[in-house]
């Protein structure tokens, strides 16, 4: 088969901010159709804001050499809170997410192992900014693993919203894991 490389829409490629997008407009992606560069970009430009001041997300499975890693290693080392359930029992991952676990602590990430009996499988990202007095959210929710490998191979639906509500729901997901 010819290769087929993922599509990031012109609206994404173009865009100065990921934050702002998600605000005019919830974004839609679906892998392997589309790239998940965009959920990357907005992982670093969070990573570097001041306004930023939490991140959590739950991990399955990850690349080997993960920009999601990255970009929550130093959002940590850039006094961002940020929280990570990550799963233990991720069939033949279990190596690697340790690896990873070890990384972001050392980076001063909050690392949650999953759950006894039961397996954190959700992909989620809640992201919290403070604008003044204002809590804003942004939240991904997504049907795959947060691998930039794996996305290139199988279908997944995945979407980000500036939604409040959705964002509150996210937060007190985390908070309940906790």
């Amino acid at each position: 088969y010819t290769p087929f490389k993922p599509k990031i829409s012109e609206r994404l490629a173009k865009a100065p901010s990921m934050i702002d997008e998600v605000r005019k407009k919830d974004i839609l992606l679906r892998y392997p159709f589309e790239s998940m560069e965009p959920l990357i970009k907005l992982l670093n430009e969070c990573a570097d804001r001041k306004d930023c001041i939490a991140i959590k997300i739950t991990i399955y499975r990850l690349a080997d050499h993960s920009r999601i890693v990255e970009a929550l290693k130093r959002a940590s080392e850039n006094g961002i809170d940020v929280t990570v359930v990550i799963e233990l029992c991720a069939r033949f991952d279990e190596e690697n997410n340790m690896h990873f676990a070890s990384k972001l602590q050392e980076a001063g990430c909050t690392i949650i192992y999953g759950m006894e009996n039961y397996k954190v499988h959700s992909k989620i990202i809640s992201i919290v900014l403070k604008e003044g007095e204002d809590i804003r959210y942004i939240t991904h929710l997504g049907t795959g693993n947060y691998n930039e490998s794996t996305s290139k191979q199988y279908t997944d639906l995945n979407v980000i919203t500036a939604d409040t509500e959705i964002g509150e729901d996210a937060v007190a997901f985390f908070r309940n894991i906790a």
